[in-house]
């Protein structure tokens, strides 16, 4: 291989590797953590999403045993700082590719309007840095 090629590789080389390891561990701006509570009690198990008001990227967490997530964005940790609106799914058990709607909405905990970005009043404002919140539901609908 002639030099010039070899350096024509290197130089390739060191780009490509220097824009992959600028996508990793891009900060987000905000991280947020917290406990998901229904009717006070903290919650074993479930799944947070938090959508942007305006656009943008969802964020995401499984809810821990003791109620606790920490949202993830795609592959990160964190969030861009921003309005968003939660939601929350808590079913007692794993769906089945064979029930119907009925079965399947038998499953959940959660009250539907905290199911749903359009009927649900959980609204957070992240700020950049770190973000601490309780989640609220309540059973009554």
């Amino acid at each position: 291989m002639a030099t010039g090629s070899l350096d024509m590789c290197r130089i390739t080389l060191a780009i490509l590797s220097l824009i992959l390891l600028s996508g990793c561990g891009a900060d987000l701006g905000a991280t947020v953590s917290g406990t998901v509570f229904l009717d006070g009690q903290p919650i074993d198990h479930g799944m947070v999403v938090f959508y942007p008001v305006d656009r943008g990227a969802v964020s995401s967490a499984k809810v821990g045993g003791d109620g606790t997530f920490e949202l993830r964005t795609a592959s990160k940790d964190g969030i861009k700082p921003g309005d968003y609106v939660a939601t929350v799914s808590y079913r007692r058990g794993d769906p089945e590719p064979t029930m119907t709607e009925a079965q399947l909405d038998a499953l959940n905990i959660a009250p539907k309007r905290y199911r749903e970005k359009a009927t649900s009043d959980l609204r957070f404002a992240v700020k950049p840095g770190a973000n601490t919140f309780e989640i609220k539901m309540t059973s009554d609908e």
